[in-house]
């Protein structure tokens, strides 16, 4: 079976077909496979000196990175890879695949959008939603696609979904399924980062953005946690412009 990173992969590129071979990727732990002209790579050779997130490695006996990490990691962020892939603008960093929506229509700036979410599945493929459309994403979460899928969010734009594909599950129901989640949490001193696992059941989450909707109308306060947050987000009509 695929892991998650690996899954995403064959719907964002998309591939099909893989040819495995023996070994396993350091990174995402799956095992390794080529694709087309796409090889497993030496992990030195394409993670970059700022990357310092070790911890998110499932097999560290391993010094190989497989082709769908390579690709994620690249479309992360220049300044933390060494990988360029094909769709990449080079040089300009957060232009990746999962930092902006590359696929969708440009600001007015004529730059892609900050990403907000994204749910890659094979019925529907990869749904990219910049920070203006969480209400139709919230409208997916809704009503998802057909297992297997995938599901990523985050309001933090500048952290974004970046660790999502090794944090990850891959939903198999419909009825309750897990969405990784990057959110902010207001302390005493600073905002702090959580990420964490969301389990949505479709109709219950349905009622909590008809809830958050009239909180937000009323200006009532809405709990701080994940799925709360993730409601109230589903659940405003205009977000703000992202620029940068």
């Amino acid at each position: 079976m695929l892991e998650p990173a690996q899954f995403l992969y064959t719907i964002a590129k998309p591939a099909d077909k893989l040819d495995f071979v023996d070994g396993h990727c350091r990174l995402c732990g799956g095992q390794l496979f080529k694709y087309q002209e796409s090889e497993p790579q030496l992990y030195g050779d394409v993670i970059g000196d700022t990357w310092k997130q070790e911890f998110l490695t499932r097999n560290k006996q391993s010094s190989y990175i497989c082709p769908a990490c390579s690709f994620i990691f690249g479309n992360i962020s220049s300044r933390v890879s060494k990988y360029k892939p094909e769709n990449q603008d080079l040089g300009k960093p957060l232009t990746g695949l999962f930092k902006t929506d590359r696929r969708g229509e440009l600001n007015e700036e004529g730059k892609p959008r900050m990403l907000a979410a994204v749910i890659a599945s094979r019925e529907r493929g990869f749904q990219a939603f910049n920070i203006l459309k969480w209400a139709e994403f919230g409208e997916n979460l809704i009503n998802p696609p057909k297992p297997p899928f995938l599901v990523l969010a985050a309001t933090d734009i500048k952290k974004g979904i970046q660790y999502g594909p090794w944090q990850s599950i891959i939903a198999l129901s419909r009825e309750t399924y897990p969405v990784f989640f990057n959110y902010n949490v207001k302390t005493a001193g600073a905002e702090v980062l959580n990420s964490t696992l969301v389990w949505i059941n479709p109709a219950t989450f349905k009622k909590a953005v008809e809830l958050a909707k009239k909180c937000l109308e009323r200006k009532i306060k809405i709990p701080n946690t994940p799925d709360w947050k993730l409601a109230q987000m589903c659940a405003q009509k205009n977000n703000k412009e992202e620029t940068k």
